[in-house]
């Protein structure tokens, strides 16, 4: 599953399960004032938004009837993929939802992944914000992998596939990122029968990830990377747009931003993947997809803030899934500094190595 050269170190405010990969491939997130782009896997367009984001009364529709197994040459039966449909039905809130999710993908990789209560919330600190946010933002791509992974060879009819992209992307998912997602899981279910298109698909949410975002050090304590809505900013511009403004958030939200290089090396994703915080467990818990638990004006920390060991409590979002283009002008953090994806080196060499993948093709 997700790869990457930096290793989360846990919390004592929370632990991490270690399972045994049993899928396909793997995934990863970003930082400062962005902008939404093209439908996953489409490395030049802007997708169509032409997606409906289900109701959670659409969403409880199916029956809970098992989908009845296909045969063993043209679907993949993987380890709690029933659990997971089972769950996704029974869920009352997005939290349940998400976290359903979130317990099939551990079943599925091998990587540290975190703790999270029944709500898919997870409890850490102010001490330990920082590493609570990168690893939510590779535990959100490592979700998002698997579940595009059982949609497109799982054993399930077209109704119950549909069900559970709908459920990720309702939950899981807000502003372009739904767009671009669900247009992807769209095309895992209608072309199930393609194995050309399928593994394409599986190739495009694999994730190396090559960069994440890395804030500032102010008086010896790194800052969390975050994003600021911007009433200002009307771009349209897919790299320049603000990436909250297709949502209903205001304020500032700390984020994790990471660039993924796919498993065939023909293309980068940048995910940008809002960590909702909030130190009163009840609105992390409860919150729906699309509202925040409070509304943050100061996202800095104070050196007396990585001594603070009160607890925190944590969820998150996938905000943008957009691919990276030689001289992308996609805003990150390297080292603290300000700059864009496409002058980040690992990015620089990843989209070097694309160039030549795609000229041998």
């Amino acid at each position: 599953m997700v790869r990457n050269r930096e290793q989360f170190n846990p919390s004592d405010s929370y632990s991490l399960k270690e399972k045994v990969l049993k899928s396909i491939a793997t995934m990863a997130t970003l930082l400062a004032t962005v902008a939404p782009l093209s439908a996953c896997g489409e490395t030049h367009s802007e997708p169509t938004p032409n997606v409906t984001t289900p109701t959670s009364q659409e969403s409880e529709s199916p029956s809970s009837e098992p989908s009845p197994e296909a045969s063993a040459s043209s679907c993949t039966k993987f380890e709690g993929d029933q659990e997971l449909l089972t769950d996704l039905k029974l869920a009352k809130t997005d939290g349940e939802k998400r976290n359903a999710f979130v317990e099939f993908a551990r079943k599925q990789t091998d990587e540290a992944m975190a703790e999270t209560n029944s709500i898919g919330t997870t409890v850490t600190s102010q001490a330990n914000l920082v590493d609570t946010i990168n690893q939510l933002g590779r535990d959100s791509v490592t979700t998002l992998e698997a579940a595009i992974n059982v949609v497109a060879d799982g054993c399930f009819n077209d109704d119950d596939k549909k069900f559970i992209s709908d459920s990720f992307t309702s939950s899981a998912t807000l502003g372009q990122a739904t767009m671009s997602l669900s247009r992807a899981f769209d095309n895992a279910i209608e072309f199930s029968a393609d194995d050309k298109v399928i593994k394409d698909i599986k190739n495009e949410v694999s994730c190396k990830i090559i960069h994440t975002a890395k804030g500032e050090e102010r008086n010896g304590v790194e800052q969390p990377t975050y994003i600021t809505r911007n009433n200002l900013n009307v771009s349209k511009g897919v790299e320049k747009m603000d990436p909250l403004q297709d949502t209903s958030l205001s304020g500032s939200f700390y984020v994790s931003q990471i660039a993924c290089q796919t498993e065939n090396k023909s293309l980068i994703t940048e995910y940008l993947t809002i960590v909702h915080t909030s130190s009163d467990e009840d609105p992390v818990d409860s919150l729906e997809n699309g509202k925040q638990a409070s509304k943050m004006i100061n996202p800095s920390l104070l050196p007396g803030d990585i001594i603070n060991d009160e607890p925190r409590y944590a969820s998150w979002t996938i905000l943008t899934s957009r691919a990276v283009n030689p001289d992308s002008q996609i805003p990150t953090l390297y080292n603290g500094v300000a700059t864009t994806l496409g002058e980040v080196p690992a990015v620089k060499e990843a989209l070097a190595e694309r160039e030549e993948v795609l000229a041998n093709k």
